[in-house]
This record gives C-alpha cells, sequence and structure tokens, in this order.
C-alpha cells in the first residue's frame, strides 16, 4: 500500500473516506521534509497545496490585522491547514513557519477539491482551526495514533501559596497512579531558574538532564523546571518544543502558570491541555473578579477551564451560587488543604476516615485528568436499597474509589450516607437501627394533611439532617446527584445543590403515598418514577466508567415472584385465609389495595426503564431476590448480605474497570 495513504487512513478526518478517494490522494500527494526556519507559504500566496502534519511543530501566523504578522496558533502532529484559501478560491491570509523541523503530506488542490465534492463527510469534518484531537505520529508502524502525552495546565490567577502545594500534591498522586514520571512546568511572572527564550537553546540538554540516568530518578515523584515568562510572546515557540521533545520523556506533563495576566502564552498552554484548571479561594475572591485574564476567559476558552475552589483550615465555604456570581464561572470540585477539615461525622475511627478521604479527593483529580473517573449509580427500591451497603463494602474492601454518585429515592438516602462520611460499616450499623419494631416511623410519619398524602417525609429530613450535620451537597466528601420528578412539569431534576437533606427527602416521597416534598417553590415525588436509575447524570458529567446497583424488579424475577405467591395460595390453610381476608379489609398496603397497586404501577414502569439502562453501565450489578416487599425495613441484614454476595460475583470487572 502507498505509504501516504497508509498515513491518510489512520487520520481521523480521512479514515472513513472510501478506498477509491484515498488511493487517488496518495498517487496525487507526496512527503516533503521541512527544515526548522523554512516558510511554507506566505500571506498573499496562491493557495495551491493542502498540508497534514506528519512531524515537527509549525507557526501559523495571521497578518490580516494592522498588517502586521500576528501569532496565531501551533500545529503539530495530525493538525491540517491550507484549506481555507483553496475552499475560498482565495490568496493565503496566514503565513506559516516551520519551529521544528519535521515533515508534512502535501495535497494539491485539485486532489483536495475532487475528494471535497465527492466526499460530503470532509465538509462537516473541516472547520477553521483544524485542530487534530491528540494525536501523534508512530514512526515505528507509520500511522496516526491517539497521544499517550497528558498535559493539564493549572492556572493560578490570585498566586496563593497553596495552589502551589495542591499542584504539588496532584504531581505526586499522577506519579503513583500511573507509575510514570511527571514533568512539572512552572511558568512564574518573577524568578524563575530560565527564560523561555533562554530555554530555546537549552531544551534538549535539561530534558537530558533530568531524565538520564533513569536511576537517579527513579525515587523521584516529579521534576520541576522554574522557567520565568517574558513580557511578550516570543518564547511561546521554545515553549511549544519543549512539550514537543518532552512527550517521549513524561507521559504526565503539568503546567502551572503563576500569572494574573493573559498572555498568548497561557493561552497556548490551555489549548495544548487535556484539561484546564483555575486554582481559587474565596478569601481573594475580588482577585479573579477583576482580573482581565478571566474576562477573556469568559468570552473565549471558557469551556476548556474547570474552576476549582481551595479551601484552607478555617476558610469559609458558602454557597457555590455566591462565587459563581462573583466570579463568572461555575464552580467543579472542592480541594481542602487540611485533612482536618474533612467533614466526617462522629464515627468510629474517624480520624482515619478523614486521612483517606483527604488524599482520595488528589486520586479524584487525577483520574479525571488520566479519563478514568467512576460513576456508582444507586437505584431505588424501598428496604431492598440496603443491598447498596454490601456493595459499598465491597468496594471499599478491595480499594475501589469512586469519582460521583447519583442516587434515587432510597438509593439517594444510602448515597448521601456514604457521601458524607459513614464507611460500609457504619452504614450497616445505621440500617440495623431499622430492625426494631416501628423504626419506619423514623423514616415516615402518619400524615395530618390526607389529601396530599398518607404518610409524611419531614421525620426523614429530619433525621438525615442530624447524622450529615445539615451537610450541603459542597460539605460532602464524595459528588452526590439526588434526582427526583417534578410533578408539575414531569421532568427529571437532579439536585447537586443546597441542603442534601431536602433533595432526598424529595427523592424518597411515594406518589400517592408520601406527601409530595416542596423545594424553591417547586413540588417534587419520588425519584423512582422517571428515573429510577439516573444513569443519564453520569453522562451528562462525562464519567467515563459506570458502575450500576439496581434492586429495581426485573421481568425475570417477577416472573418467579407470582409462581411463588401462587404456590404459597394454594397451600393456604383456613387460619391463613382468614388473616388474609382480615389484612385486605384494614391494611392499605396489602395485596390488592389501594398502595400495593400504585407500587406496582411504578414498578411496571421501572422495569423497561432499568433494563434499558442497565445496558448503558460498564458493571452492572443486581442483588434482587425474588421476596419483593420493599416496605421491610426490619431485616436490613439479609439485603446486605444479598449485596455483597452480588457483588463479589462482580469483584473481577470491578477491579479491571478500577485498574
Amino acid at each position: 500500500m502507498n505509504k501516504v495513504v497508509s498515513i491518510l487512513e489512520s487520520h481521523p478526518m480521512f479514515n472513513k473516506i472510501s478506498h477509491k478517494h484515498l488511493s487517488m490522494l496518495g498517487e496525487k500527494s507526496k512527503i516533503i521534509k521541512i527544515d526548522s526556519g523554512d516558510c511554507i507559504y506566505k500571506t498573499g500566496d496562491k493557495s495551491l497545496h493542502f498540508y497534514i502534519v506528519i512531524k515537527g511543530v509549525y507557526e501559523a501566523l495571521d497578518s490580516r490585522e494592522n498588517k502586521r504578522w500576528k501569532k496565531s496558533e501551533f500545529l503539530k502532529a495530525g493538525d491540517v491547514f491550507g484549506d481555507g484559501g483553496i475552499l475560498e478560491e482565495s490568496t493565503r491570509y496566514r503565513s506559516v513557519l516551520c519551529n521544528d523541523s519535521g515533515e508534512l503530506i502535501q495535497i494539491p488542490d485539485s486532489a483536495f477539491l475532487e475528494v471535497i465534492q465527492e466526499a460530503e463527510r470532509l465538509t462537516t469534518v473541516l472547520d477553521r482551526t483544524n485542530k487534530s484531537k491528540n494525536l501523534q505520529f508512530n514512526e515505528a508502524h507509520g500511522i496516526f495514533e491517539k497521544s499517550t502525552q497528558r498535559i493539564t495546565t493549572f492556572l493560578d490567577v490570585a498566586r496563593h501559596p497553596s495552589t502551589q502545594k495542591v499542584i504539588r500534591h496532584i504531581c505526586r498522586t499522577l506519579n503513583l497512579e500511573t507509575q510514570q514520571p511527571v514533568l512539572l512546568i512552572q511558568l512564574l511572572e518573577r524568578g524563575g531558574e530560565v527564560t523561555l527564550r533562554e530555554l530555546g537553546n537549552q531544551s534538549n540538554s535539561i530534558l537530558a538532564a533530568n531524565t538520564l540516568p533513569k536511576n537517579e530518578h527513579a525515587m523521584l515523584a516529579f521534576i520541576q523546571l522554574k522557567i520565568r515568562l517574558s513580557e511578550d510572546d516570543s518564547g511561546l515557540p521554545h515553549l511549544i518544543r519543549l512539550l514537543h521533545l518532552s512527550k517521549q520523556h513524561f507521559p504526565s506533563i503539568v503546567i502551572h502558570v503563576a500569572s494574573q495576566n493573559y498572555s498568548k502564552t497561557v493561552e497556548e498552554c490551555i489549548r495544548l491541555s487535556t484539561i484546564s484548571y483555575v486554582g481559587i479561594n474565596y478569601k481573594n475572591i475580588q482577585h479573579y473578579h477583576n482580573c482581565h485574564f478571566l474576562n477573556h476567559l469568559k468570552s473565549g476558552i471558557q469551556s476548556r477551564i474547570r474552576v476549582i475552589q481551595i479551601i484552607n483550615k478555617n476558610d469559609p465555604n458558602p454557597p457555590r451560587n455566591e462565587i459563581e456570581s462573583q466570579l463568572g464561572l461555575p464552580i467543579h470540585g472542592t480541594l481542602l488543604t487540611n485533612p482536618k477539615s474533612i467533614p466526617i461525622p462522629d464515627i468510629e475511627f474517624a480520624e482515619y476516615e478523614q486521612k483517606k478521604r483527604f488524599t482520595a479527593q488528589f486520586r479524584r483529580i487525577v483520574r479525571e485528568i488520566l479519563g478514568k473517573r467512576i460513576g456508582l449509580v444507586l437505584s431505588s427500591g424501598g428496604a431492598k436499597g440496603f443491598a447498596h451497603i454490601g456493595v459499598i463494602q465491597v468496594l471499599e474492601e478491595n480499594n475501589i474509589e469512586v469519582d460521583c454518585i447519583a442516587g434515587s429515592s432510597m438509593g439517594s438516602y444510602i448515597g448521601a450516607c456514604w457521601a458524607a462520611g459513614y464507611n460500609g460499616k457504619e452504614l450497616e450499623k445505621l440500617a440495623s437501627e431499622y430492625k426494631q419494631r416501628f423504626s419506619i416511623f423514623n423514616l415516615m410519619t402518619p400524615s395530618m394533611r390526607l389529601r396530599k398524602g398518607l404518610l409524611s417525609t419531614h421525620k426523614l429530613a429530619e433525621n438525615l439532617d442530624k447524622r450529615l450535620n445539615g451537610s450541603h451537597f459542597r460539605d460532602l466528601t464524595i459528588p452526590l446527584c439526588v434526582t427526583a420528578t417534578n410533578i408539575h412539569s414531569l421532568e427529571n431534576t437532579f439536585f447537586t445543590r443546597g441542603r442534601v437533606s431536602a433533595a432526598v427527602q424529595a427523592s424518597c416521597s411515594l406518589p400517592g403515598i408520601c406527601m409530595p416534598c416542596e423545594i424553591d417553590n417547586e413540588t417534587f415525588i419520588d425519584g423512582g418514577v422517571m428515573d429510577p436509575l439516573p444513569i443519564d447524570f453520569m453522562e451528562d458529567l462525562g464519567i467515563e466508567k459506570v458502575i450500576s446497583v439496581s434492586t429495581v424488579l426485573t421481568s425475570e424475577h417477577n416472573h418467579i415472584n407470582q409462581l411463588r405467591l401462587r404456590r404459597k395460595q394454594r397451600n393456604k390453610n383456613l387460619l391463613h385465609k382468614c388473616s388474609d381476608f382480615i389484612n385486605t379489609r384494614i391494611n392499605y398496603f396489602a395485596h390488592g389495595n389501594v398502595f400495593h397497586t400504585i407500587m406496582r404501577s411504578i414498578e411496571a414502569s421501572q422495569i423497561r426503564l432499568v433494563e434499558r439502562d442497565l445496558l448503558r453501565s460498564d458493571v452492572a450489578i443486581q442483588p434482587i431476590t425474588s421476596n419483593n416487599d420493599w416496605l421491610k425495613f426490619n431485616c436490613p441484614e439479609k439485603h446486605i448480605e444479598l449485596g455483597r454476595e452480588s457483588a463479589e460475583k462482580h469483584l473481577h470487572e470491578l477491579k479491571r474497570l478500577a485498574a
């Protein structure tokens, strides 16, 4: 096969083009070598060729503003350029220079136009930025492939001391997770060991000094370079070159930008990054509010930025809405800099749990950088939801951490307690409290407003508030989402802010049985009505791997349950039949009565929803018995053990997912 054809075939832009068109391009195109400093084309030149970068770094300069060259962007392996002038039948409006010697595929304009006309897909793929999606060129195989290098940028706008501490902690954690060297590049306004311009002549020697001999650096968590930012962007090409050269030595690179000033250098760091963070501290909120740099981000590359609130010991933790209104950017998450600041309930070995969850928050950031986040989805199911505790215990015993929890109804209650600091053993202790007779009334009490519902879940919210010390979502040690159904709009609502107990109360308010719950002048009922297994939230958040735990009845178990009930009915004696007769006359929850009918109606809709959503999970755990009594809270140990057994059956899959 023609070498050009095999390269084009591996490029995301061309890999679905017909072999006929690829062969035509391969015959008419060629690979050209470019030396550092060469000009590919200048502004005003005739548009004769379309280019694909194989190797090297190229600088595209825009001359349209004030008739002067203005730095526009850098192009690397996989990026394409030159299509604008060809498609618009105009001369070049940019100049492209080679910054670091390499190779290009040069495609004649006639061949490019012929493929564009024949292959409609190309017209939808092409855009004016033509930035590749993290590609690199594999010289051994002669193809493009996804780059294994990860670049993460941390923007320290207020230059707060805690930000540097957090970044160093993340670098160490990244090294532990990947077992690979990490390069930390600090771009400083003042100080620094070398300027970006001086870096240009020293890149190779710096990398050699920091990577060879390897045995001297085997014990280091990361290598640190302190670089002084230039007043202009003249040093940017040298930074690009350093990043380009370092990928063979450092799969993970962290860039720490300690500057309030916007520059092309900082913007390019964000563009090159897999993910970018802004570390903020509430005490210095005025630094961000008046910062020209963040104002530029809001109108430009805001979507690439994730704001992390860094909280020191004794710092206030106000509602996120308050910070966001001042900052103008959404808060992505929170990092606490002191283990003793981690809010943990009064449990046994609380100090150990604090330290464990303190380090877990940094691993959560690292898994986000690596694209390996795990989400845990806990279904509705009433008393059967105690099985979630057994699954959580198995996860903890095997050191499988989750980065986010989404829960519906009983799943939201268990998920909230775990997210607030209760471990698996403590959750089992909480569940054992319901073994006592009439303990169900710790969750539900007779309603005084029978027109709204037979039971009130107000006691549930009170008890949960005591267990969680009145926690808001921002106080939880694991991010949590609680789902409830808006009774007026009939829409599923995801709660991630406000008081946790109110959201859980809404999610547990069974329609027709419990009084609806009001939050912010909106009325909500049980989350299991619309979304008994809230996987949609995980997909909206971009969580890469999902573990689902469903205690919702399946078609198979429903069939088994019906056979069991029929057999039981046939074997009943006269005393049992009399007892059933009386029960059906006085018990609203008895088989065939109003609330039993309501629950069966909800289950009927849940079966199909859950069966569909389980197929979207990476690991689906179903601790379900043929005994489908959702109201029996007095035997939690049975459900917990069932949850453990079900999770252990999937232990190999769970470990592989977390690897």
